[in-house]
Parts: structure tokens; C-alpha cells; sequence
């Protein structure tokens, strides 16, 4: 399951919590709920300084995260989101508040607590 690592604060989006081109990525497939990394590249190679071994790189990196779900169709890699972007967020703003609530560090956690429970 994934979980964050580093929240990027001055980015904008899903971008806080992945790579900015990571992010990119994201939101591509899951507006095509499925895509091989040629499919993605079609989008974002005219828009960005991306090359179809960049993409490639990402989408891999994304799977190993446990991101997406890897599978192979007639020969070619495809690539599906495992959350949508609601539960990713979701799971992410989980981990963040799990994390803070266990830090015994930062007192009783009081505030921490209300929000969760609200």
C-alpha cells in the first residue's frame, strides 16, 4: 500500500505528495482510467520535456509505489491507477494525520484529534 514520504508544500495538487512529474502522470491516467506509457506519452510529450523513456521511467517508479497496477496486454505494458484520485488523496491525508497522532512529541494531540473524528 502506498503511503506519502515527502510532502512537497509549495507544489499544487497531487504534486504535494508525488513528483511534480509524477503528479503529471497521475492525472493522465486517471483521465484515461487505463493507458500504456505511448498513451501518456501522446499527451504529455506535447506539452512537456518529456521523452518516452522519461514517461516509461515514471510509470515504472509509479508501479513499484504501488500506484498503479502494472499488467501486460497483447504485448504491451498497461498501466491503471489502484485508487482513484479521491481515494489517493484520501489514503495520503490518512497517513498524514496516523503519523501526526502517533508523534508523541507534539503533546496530546488534542486539536489532531478533533479534526479526525469530525
Amino acid at each position: 500500500m502506498w503511503k506519502p514520504k515527502n510532502l512537497k508544500l509549495d507544489s499544487e495538487g497531487v504534486a504535494k505528495l508525488l513528483g511534480e512529474r509524477e503528479a503529471e502522470v497521475m492525472e493522465t491516467v486517471w483521465e484515461k482510467k487505463e493507458a500504456s506509457v505511448r498513451g501518456v506519452c501522446q499527451v504529455l510529450c506535447k506539452r512537456k520535456d518529456f521523452s518516452f523513456n522519461t514517461i516509461m521511467t515514471i510509470m515504472n517508479r509509479l508501479a513499484d509505489k504501488g500506484v498503479l497496477a502494472k499488467n501486460q496486454k497483447d504485448g504491451i505494458f498497461c498501466y491503471k491507477p489502484k485508487y482513484s484520485k479521491e481515494e489517493f488523496i484520501k489514503l495520503a491525508l490518512a497517513h498524514i494525520f496516523n503519523s501526526l497522532l502517533k508523534d508523541k512529541t507534539l503533546g496530546d494531540n488534542t486539536l489532531l484529534k478533533e479534526i479526525t473524528a469530525g
